[in-house]
């Protein structure tokens, strides 16, 4: 979707809730516009219950696993109100890691604090020819 289709949409939805304030009907100040759009962009975790917050505070101080403890710790502060570049700028980490861990949270929930398994890089060898000697002859799959 183009920016402009984007901001359109965004526009007319502050405007019908009163969020927006307009100067002439269908005057809308750039600036606001500019100023609301940013806030609608930012992206939070917003809905987390009362047992969630009690184990991603769980995780973040005693999980063994760094990484774990690092993403409990970046939902939780995205929870109260931080927005990405602020996590990215906190733990060092890139703006589109901030958005994975957050979006692991919305889909997988607790699980997405975990690793995900790694895929094995081991490639099958397959016998081709033995000669007779004893020596194999092994090739990659």
């Amino acid at each position: 979707m183009s920016s402009s289709i984007l901001e359109t949409f965004y526009t007319l939805a502050l405007v019908k809730s009163n969020h927006l304030p307009v100067k002439n009907e269908g005057q809308i100040s750039k600036e606001l516009l500019t100023i609301n759009l940013n806030v609608l962009l930012m992206r939070y975790v917003r809905k987390i219950t009362p047992e969630q917050v009690k184990h991603l505070r769980e995780v973040s101080r005693h999980s063994r696993n760094y990484r774990e403890r690092e993403r409990a710790k970046a939902i939780l502060l995205s929870f109260k109100g931080y927005n990405v570049t602020t996590l990215s700028d906190i733990f060092e980490v890139s703006r589109a890691t901030i958005t994975n861990w957050l979006d692991a949270w919305e889909e997988r929930g607790i699980h997405a604090l975990k690793d995900l398994p790694k895929q094995s890089h081991n490639v099958p060898l397959v016998e081709v020819n033995n000669n007779g000697l004893g020596a194999k002859e092994l090739v990659y799959q």
